[in-house]
C-alpha cells in the first residue's frame, strides 16, 4: 500500500535535490466538511505529507476549495488503475483511500499542525494508518510510519522492534492468528493483510 500510494501522489526522486518532484495528479472523489457539507469533486494530490494538513479540490460546478485539515472530517478518493493481462487484455481496478482526523505525535510537515487527515488502510477493530512526514535528510525524504488503533483508543506507532509484540496483544482474541505473527518470515509489512483478516473474523 505504501507503494501504491506513493505512486497515486506522482512522487519522483531527484539525485540532484533534496526535494521530491511532483507531477499534478486528480482523481475524484469528496471532502466532507465539519460543518457536515460535503463537496464532490476532483481531489489535486499535492504530497503524501501535505494532503494530510490540507485537501484541495476542485468541486463539480467548478470552483476550487482549499481546506485544512481543522475544517475537514474525512476525506476520499478512488485510483483506478488498468493492466495488461496474460491475455494481452486490460483489467480495471479501483483502490479507494479513505483519510479521517487524527491527531498525532508530531506534525507532517515542520512547524505545522498535529490535528491532520490520516491515511486509513484498514478499518475495523484494529485499524491501520499510514502517516507520512518530510524530513531534512538526504537518505531518506519521506518518513512513513504504521499506526494501529483498537477501538478508536490511542493511536499507536509500529516499528520494527514492537510490531508483533503490539500485534500479539491486539489480536489475542483471534487464537489462530498468534503463530502468524510469530513465524519469522511475518514482515511490517504484512501488517495490512493480516488486520483484514482479523476484523472479518471478529465482530466488532
Amino acid at each position: 500500500m505504501r507503494t501504491i500510494l506513493l505512486i497515486v501522489f506522482g512522487v519522483a526522486f531527484s539525485l540532484t535535490t533534496s526535494s521530491y518532484i511532483f507531477d499534478k495528479k486528480v482523481y475524484s472523489g469528496y471532502v466532507l466538511l465539519e460543518t457536515g457539507e460535503r463537496i464532490e469533486g476532483n481531489i489535486e494530490m499535492l504530497s503524501p505529507a501535505l494532503n494530510q494538513v490540507r485537501v484541495k479540490i476542485t468541486a463539480e460546478n467548478g470552483q476550487k476549495h482549499l481546506f485544512k485539515a481543522q475544517d475537514v472530517k474525512e476525506y476520499r478518493f478512488t485510483v483506478q488503475e488498468e493492466k495488461e493481462n496474460e491475455n494481452c487484455e486490460y483489467d480495471y481496478t479501483e483502490t479507494v483511500f479513505f483519510f479521517t482526523k487524527k491527531i498525532v505525535e508530531k506534525s507532517p510537515v515542520p512547524f505545522g499542525t498535529k490535528t491532520i487527515l490520516l491515511h486509513q488502510e484498514v478499518q475495523g477493530r484494529v485499524s491501520l494508518y499510514n502517516f507520512y512526514a518530510e524530513t531534512r535528510a538526504l537518505h531518506q525524504l519521506m518518513e512513513h510510519v504504521r499506526y494501529v488503533e483498537k477501538r478508536k483508543g490511542l493511536l499507536q506507532p509500529l516499528t520494527l522492534e514492537n510490531y508483533k509484540l503490539v500485534l500479539l496483544e491486539m489480536t489475542a482474541d483471534f487464537e489462530a492468528l498468534q503463530e502468524r505473527i510469530n513465524n519469522p518470515n511475518f514482515k511490517l509489512e504484512d501488517v495490512a493483510e493480516l488486520l483484514k483478516d482479523y476484523n472479518r473474523h471478529i465482530v466488532i
